[in-house]
């Protein structure tokens, strides 16, 4: 079985993916998207409609900008990564982008380097 992990899958490139891999049975699908509280997780989970419900589906909560991340994440079992997590917003300060996008990125790919069958790393770039 394959598992696939999805960073950003909240958003609309991350949705997207998510749903047509679902469709297309790709095995498990691990999602993972930031929340700050249990409001914003339920929000969360209603954006992501009709994947919460599918039993090969998986959300995880956590924070790229936290330097574990990635502690809830099995690495053994992931073998394709699709990172889509950034802040994109035109607003946002450079520390909160540095955070997200430099050094997000780079918890990600330490992340990567730890996952024993890892065959595919997908790097969604919004810049």
């Amino acid at each position: 079985m394959t598992t696939t992990l999805i960073t950003g899958a909240d958003g609309h490139v991350g949705r997207a993916l998510a749903t047509r891999l679902i469709d297309g049975d790709e095995g498990e699908l691990l999602l993972l998207v930031r929340a700050g509280d249990e409001e914003e997780k339920q929000r969360k989970r209603d954006r992501l409609g009709a994947l919460t419900g599918n039993p090969n589906c998986r959300i995880l909560f956590a924070d790229l900008r936290d330097p574990d991340a990635f502690a809830a994440v099995d690495g053994a079992d992931v073998d394709t990564i699709f990172h889509c997590a950034a802040r994109i917003d035109f607003n946002v300060d450079r520390a909160s982008a540095v955070a997200v996008n430099v050094e997000g990125t780079a918890r990600t790919l330490d992340f990567a380097a730890r996952c024993g069958r890892l065959r595919r790393f997908a790097l969604v770039s919004f810049i």
